[in-house]
């Protein structure tokens, strides 16, 4: 069951409509410290990464992105739903596996996946006006300039297309690069395979747009812990 002192704002799961969901905590103390986390961002940080659907296995963070890309398409369903009406239309690019969303785009006959090291986002090798949808999950902390991989994004997306991600957020702070500070790692106590490159704050929608793209959002299922932003080329 859930256990967290802010009421749960999400009711249904957008992926396959179970309404039951489990939390456990992610954070280690250590990452804790050297982000300076207070109680707040370390419960709502929890939250974002370790709520899970009972049914589906995907997280909150994987929920959001999926209800973000169901919102830019005016679709009203489940991802299961919408990845069934859509599989043969839209172009899809998912850059790293996005959380748990990858088993259902995997079914669109137009998708493609890419994974880091082989590909960086930075250089996509694709050419250009290609995409309807670039998504990917926690991947641009990791990226030592965000901008130019949101730069190479806008360059692949067709006019009207949209790049829709999630990346950790601390809402009340600015984006600052981690590069000359100590080394963090994202994935769990002593893996050193996920440095962070960034921490990006309320400032982020900057990026997005200094890329280029028209227009950024941010959608959010369950405020702080939630957020994914869209930029529309």
């Amino acid at each position: 069951m859930v256990k967290n002192n802010q009421k749960l704002q999400i009711k249904i799961c957008p992926c396959c409509g179970n309404d039951k969901f489990t939390q456990q905590d992610i954070l280690w103390d250590e990452l804790v410290s050297e982000w300076n986390l207070s109680k707040f961002e370390k419960n709502y940080i929890n939250r974002q990464q370790g709520l899970q659907c009972n049914n589906c296995s995907t997280n909150l963070r994987s929920m959001t992105l999926a209800h973000a890309i169901m919102r830019h398409y005016n679709f009203i369903g489940y991802l299961k739903d919408f990845v069934k009406k859509n599989k043969r239309t839209l172009k899809v690019l998912e850059v790293n596996e996005a959380g748990m969303l990858n088993k259902y785009f995997d079914n669109m006959k137009r998708h493609i996946l890419v994974e880091y090291p082989n590909v960086k986002i930075e250089s996509l090798p694709f050419d250009d006006d290609l995409f309807d949808l670039v998504i990917h999950s926690d991947t641009l902390e990791h990226v030592k300039s965000p901008l130019k991989g949101l730069t190479d994004t806008f360059r692949i997306l067709k006019p009207g297309g949209a790049t829709i991600f999630t990346t950790p957020i601390i809402v009340d702070r600015i984006s600052k690069s981690r590069i000359g500070l100590k080394k963090s790692y994202h994935g769990s106590p002593g893996n050193d395979e996920y440095l962070v490159m960034n921490e990006f704050g309320a400032d982020i929608w900057k990026e997005v747009m200094s890329a280029g793209f028209s227009e950024c959002r941010l959608v959010s299922l369950d405020y702080p812990a939630s957020i994914a932003i869209v930029g529309v080329k």
